[in-house]
C-alpha cells in the first residue's frame, strides 16, 4: 500500500487556534449607487462587513432592505421614517474577488454603500448575532432592529456605549450627517477604548451626507463610548458581533 503524506493545515485554518488579531485588509465604498465593489484579494475564511445607509423621501417611505447574494443581515435600524442602516456579513469562499455587491436603491435621494473585509490570525469560523445595539437620539437607546424609530438631531446627540459582553469580538459604531447641506465630514468621531479604524462615505444625491463606521476587535469584555458633536441632521450607534 502506498502511503501519501498529509498535506499540514495552513495555521489559519487549525482547529483550536485562539482568535486573537483581526486586521482591515481592504474597504470599498461607494456612494449614489445601491452596488459596490467588492475587495480584489478576498481570501477564505476572511470577514466581510456590509455596510448600507440609505434615505429616501420620494416616493415616501423607507427603501426596501436588499442584502448581497450570500451575506447574512446582522443588524437593521430604522432612524426615522426615511433613513436606514442595514449591516451584513459574510465569511468568504475565496471567490468573491472584485464582485459586484448589491444593496438596498434610495432612487435618486441619497446613498453610501461600504464592504469592509478583515482577516483574523486564523479564518473566521462563525459570526453571531449583532448584540447590545444602541443608538442616539431618539429613543435613548434603540433596539437596533428597526421596530423603533430613534430619530436624529439637529443639536449634539448623547454619547451612547456599547456593551461589549462577550469576546472574542469585533465592535461596530456608525455616525451620520444627513441634512446638514454644508457639512461632508463628521469630525470628531469619538470612539473609546481607541478603535481600530474607520471608513468614511460622501453620500450622494439630494443634498449633503456623510456616513462613518468605526471598528475595533476585542478580546476582553468592556464598554466603549462613541460619540460625535453638533453635525447638523445627526445620530450615531453601535453594537458587536461575536466571533469565533
Amino acid at each position: 500500500m502506498t502511503h501519501f503524506p498529509l498535506t499540514p493545515l495552513p495555521c489559519r485554518f487549525k482547529h483550536g487556534v485562539p482568535l486573537t488579531s483581526l486586521t482591515l485588509i481592504d474597504a470599498t465604498t461607494s456612494a449614489g449607487s445601491a452596488n459596490v465593489t467588492a475587495p480584489s484579494a478576498i481570501e477564505a475564511g476572511d470577514l466581510l462587513v456590509f455596510c448600507d445607509f440609505n434615505i429616501k423621501t420620494s416616493p415616501a417611505g423607507l427603501a426596501t432592505v436588499v442584502i448581497p447574494s450570500g451575506f447574512t443581515q446582522k443588524l437593521q435600524s430604522d432612524i426615522d421614517t426615511a433613513r436606514r442602516w442595514v449591516f451584513s456579513t459574510k465569511i468568504p469562499t475565496g471567490a468573491e474577488d472584485s464582485a459586484t455587491l448589491t444593496g438596498s436603491s434610495a432612487g435618486n435621494f441619497n446613498m453610501g454603500k461600504a464592504c469592509l473585509q478583515f482577516r483574523g490570525n486564523r479564518a473566521i469560523a462563525t459570526v453571531g448575532s449583532a448584540t447590545n445595539p444602541i443608538y442616539s437620539p431618539g429613543t435613548g437607546v434603540g433596539d437596533g432592529t428597526g421596530a423603533t424609530p430613534a430619530g436624529v438631531t439637529s443639536g449634539n446627540p448623547v454619547g451612547p456605549v456599547i456593551v461589549v459582553s462577550g469576546a472574542p469580538a469585533l465592535v461596530l459604531a456608525f455616525y451620520h450627517n444627513t441634512g446638514n447641506n454644508s457639512a461632508s465630514v463628521i469630525d470628531p468621531r469619538s470612539f473609546t477604548a481607541a478603535k481600530d479604524g474607520d471608513q468614511g462615505v460622501n453620500g450622494s444625491g439630494s443634498g449633503a451626507a456623510a456616513y462613518y463606521m468605526a471598528w475595533k476587535f476585542m478580546t476582553a469584555t468592556d464598554n466603549i463610548l462613541i460619540d460625535q458633536d453638533d453635525e447638523g441632521q445627526g445620530g450615531l450607534g453601535g453594537f458587536f458581533l461575536p466571533l469565533t
